[in-house]
């Protein structure tokens, strides 16, 4: 009878109970720990996500922008030659459509310089 009451001693003795306590501190710690693995994770495969798709539009941009850098200089020269052809054949009058291509030449290079900053 003695040992047994030993034993309910040791199973009753507040050292066990911190010792239970913490183990369910721990517990829950390593449960925190596992939802903010699961988010971060999930973080991780969406900025991973977000980064990829950045690139594939900052090459997209760049290439629509030597396009219009292109269009945009072809465009002036098209002006250019017909404001000398229409100097050459002696017309002072600059027509309505050369006036409203200069108006857009210079509404592009405004947009233009917007893409790029």
């Amino acid at each position: 009878m003695n040992a047994e009451k030993k034993v309910f001693n040791k199973l009753f003795e507040g050292e066990e109970k911190v010792e239970l306590s913490t183990q369910k501190v721990e517990l829950k710690n390593l449960n925190v720990l596992k939802a903010k693995s699961r988010w971060l994770s999930e973080w991780v495969r969406t900025g991973n996500t977000i980064a990829k798709e950045y690139e594939r539009l900052s090459k997209r941009r760049k290439s629509l922008l030597n396009n219009l850098q292109e269009a945009f200089q072809e465009y002036g020269s098209d002006i250019r030659e017909t404001e000398k052809a229409l100097n050459n054949l002696g017309i002072k009058d600059t027509p309505k459509e050369v006036i409203d291509a200069k108006n857009l030449l210079k509404e592009v290079a405004k947009a233009a310089n917007a893409l790029k900053l």
